[in-house]
């Protein structure tokens, strides 16, 4: 599997390294569960849980002396997490990610620095919350990639082009072959864009297809923001609805639509059996896509 260094020298070049030696990681597989209204609970492999709600997805790493958790810190998800890690009597949590997600503003870390955690974000994330006067403030920012250490592995964060945001970043867990794409994936629907957050359509199409080319062919886990995990088949039809939808709006702008006129003409038609079922419809995806196009 190609390395995600190896994809962004420049950005590694400038990267901020935590590196913890630690045994290798442990941990028991159970089936995926869920009660009631919390959150979905699926094991993606030895000590690799998914947590899920509607709007966000929080994966927690229960290594031998260390726990990680990244994506998005929804209450609830948040909760979850720490039963889970209770329930399993795992080590305390090392390193928290917060990822860009709708409401990340509003969430923060989700409390995981004052229980001790190193609590990460990309800085324009970071300097969001700080704006939003959030007080559980991420205790770190960083700008391209950190390298954390993980027992067993290590967790590669990397800044993206701006696509559902400008603070979008992917977490590649190397060993265990598993990547968080973050809010630029959706496997429930069609995704979101945060437009007044520097989010970009061409940017979520040029993320995307740069995973679908370097690990689509692989068997890698794609973890997206919304949704189950899914392998690189499901990814490859992702980022094929997005080209096709780009491309049609595109064409419709370049000839003078408006927004309206987008709309009216159905551009994810083919698609919305599959995708428009989620929380974005189909006709707020192609105005989302127009407003982005709209602005080259």
């Amino acid at each position: 599997m190609r390395s995600i260094e190896a994809m962004y020298p420049r950005a590694s070049a400038r990267r901020v390294v935590l590196l913890v030696a630690m045994a290798l990681m442990a941990g028991s597989r159970h089936a995926a569960a869920q009660v009631g209204g919390a959150p979905r609970h699926t094991v993606l492999g030895p000590g690799l849980h998914l947590l899920s709600v509607p709007r966000g997805n929080l994966v927690v790493r229960i290594g031998a002396k260390e726990s990680f958790v990244a994506g998005a810190q929804r209450p609830e998800l948040v909760s979850a997490a720490r039963a889970l890690l209770a329930a399993q009597h795992a080590p305390p949590v090392r390193f928290a990610l917060a990822m860009a997600s709708e409401d990340a503003t509003r969430e923060g870390d989700g409390g995981w620095s004052a229980s001790g955690a190193v609590s990460l974000a990309h800085e324009l994330a970071r300097a969001r919350m700080m704006r939003a006067g959030e007080a559980a403030l991420p205790s770190m920012g960083f700008s391209e990639v950190v390298q954390l250490g993980l027992s067993g592995d290590e967790a590669h964060v990397v800044h993206q082009p701006a696509g559902y945001s400008d603070a979008d970043a992917i977490v590649h867990l190397e060993a265990e072959g598993v990547l968080l794409l973050g809010a630029d994936y959706a496997s429930d629907g069609y995704p979101d864009l945060d437009l007044a957050a520097g989010g970009s359509f061409d940017g979520l199409v040029k993320t995307i297809d740069t995973f679908t080319r370097n690990f689509g062919q692989t068997r890698a886990q794609f973890i997206p923001m919304r949704g189950a995990a899914t392998n690189g088949t499901a990814l490859r039809e992702y980022r094929d609805m997005l080209v096709a939808v780009r491309d049609r709006v595109a064409k419709l702008v370049a000839g003078g639509a408006t927004e309206r006129d987008v709309v009216a003409a159905k551009p994810t038609a083919a698609f919305d059996a599959r995708w428009g079922h989620g929380p974005v419809s189909g006709d707020r995806f192609a105005a989302m896509a127009f407003r982005s196009l709209a602005r080259r």
